[in-house]
């Protein structure tokens, strides 16, 4: 999870309610847990979505390859979820968080999507500079044809043609 540009949003999603982190597993090596920034470490960490809602928090920081998928979906109109993945664009980061489910789900996170945003480093020579990839859904959304599920192309063509932000 691009953890300190998470850290770095918090403030702003302050309206949302207040926030937690969902402990995504048990670590054979806790102390990456709290390889974080200060901001986060300071929050709750409650054992699942569920909890993290019965307790009042609005705003969760998950692990999508360690959160069940349908409390996301459950949650998703009533929870901001900050979700991290590993890529250098939006499109790949959107697609990582159905990556286990199927395919078939990712009409329902788009439906619910505010925003993804990939950032990450590339070294230029002696340097290393972040880049970003920003995708803001539209109102033409992941559409396909009645009664067909979406596919990578549809959704990433739908992103490509018109929210992507330089």
């Amino acid at each position: 999870m691009a953890i300190e540009e998470v850290a770095a949003a918090l403030p702003l999603t302050e309206a949302a309610g207040p926030v937690a982190r969902i402990k995504s597993r048990n670590r054979s090596t806790p102390d990456k847990d709290m390889m974080v920034p200060d901001v986060v470490k300071t929050l709750p960490i409650l054992p699942s979505v569920e909890s993290a809602y019965a307790h009042g928090y609005r705003r969760m920081l998950v692990d999508a390859g360690y959160t069940d998928f349908r409390d996301l979906m459950k949650y998703a109109d009533d929870v901001l979820f900050f979700i991290g993945s590993h890529s250098l664009e939006a499109d790949e980061a959107l697609l990582e968080t159905v990556r286990f489910r199927g395919f078939d789900e990712l009409s329902s996170v788009y439906e619910r999507l505010v925003v993804c945003i990939a950032v990450g480093p590339i070294s230029v020579g002696s340097e290393t500079v972040r880049v970003s990839d920003m995708f803001v859904p539209g109102r033409g959304r992941c559409q396909t044809a009645p009664g067909s599920k979406p596919s990578r192309s549809t959704c990433v063509s739908t992103a490509s043609s018109g929210g992507r932000a330089s």
